[in-house]
């Protein structure tokens, strides 16, 4: 059946992930210079395992902040930085206290392709939505950079109380747009997230891979958004 709506994720997939630079900024200011390619490496590491804990609960917005404090604190612990126990846990207590504080002062940043991409699905006339595993906070961000234009429904996990893979936030994405399953599509860059959480609600994924970490998945995968208009009539 014809796509007719197409949603994305955020993090990793439209957005450059602020979560990388935050904690970088905090580390290398207690004399931590740790590069953001390893803190990157680390989240992914982190991900699915937090996800199996949080991806189908939930949460009101101070459950959802906690969770979300905690993945940063998971992804500290996979860093591998040598040091001892101590140290490592008051370096938790500084990003924890001081994350939001950090996030507030650097400016969200859309990936080159985001837009271009966007426009160019628009201009054929598909629906666009937002489905994101993100903090409270993120729906300013998302105002900010202007994709409240393009896309509705936005969901952000930390507002609705579902966290993907729960295909119910996925069947929410598809009631608030009118789509039904097999005419949707999600495109996000976590396999766990995104392509688990729209296979189990009926809708077909893909999954984005700028970084090429995966090598043979199975299902469509992309490096540049841009390749979505001639994939999509595939699907």
């Amino acid at each position: 059946m014809q796509v007719k709506t197409v949603f994305f994720d955020l993090g990793g997939t439209l957005v450059v992930m602020r979560r990388d630079i935050v904690i970088r900024k905090i580390l290398k200011e207690e004399g931590y210079d740790v590069p953001i390619k390893k803190i990157h490496e680390a989240y992914y590491l982190t991900e699915a395992s937090w996800l199996k804990k949080y991806g189908m609960k939930i949460m009101n917005e101070e459950q959802a902040a906690k969770a979300y404090s905690e993945l940063n604190m998971s992804i500290l612990s996979k860093l591998g930085l040598g040091i001892k126990e101590e140290e490592l846990n008051r370096l938790k207590k500084i990003v924890s206290e001081r994350y939001v504080e950090v996030e507030s002062s650097i400016p969200p940043r859309l990936y080159p392709d985001s837009i271009p991409a966007l426009k160019a699905l628009r201009k054929e006339g598909y629906r666009i939505g937002i489905i994101s595993n993100a903090p409270p906070s993120t729906a300013e961000s998302v105002r900010k950079l202007g994709l409240d234009k393009f896309a509705d429904p936005i969901l952000i996990s930390g507002i609705v109380g579902l966290t993907k893979p729960n295909p119910e936030l996925f069947r929410l994405a598809l009631k608030l747009s009118s789509s039904n399953p097999e005419e949707a599509v999600h495109v996000g860059d976590v396999y766990e997230a995104d392509v688990v959480g729209a296979r189990s609600a009926g809708m077909k994924a893909v999954l984005i891979d700028r970084d090429e970490r995966f090598e043979d998945p199975d299902c469509p995968k992309i490096r540049k958004l841009t390749e979505l208009l001639s994939l999509i009539p595939k699907l």
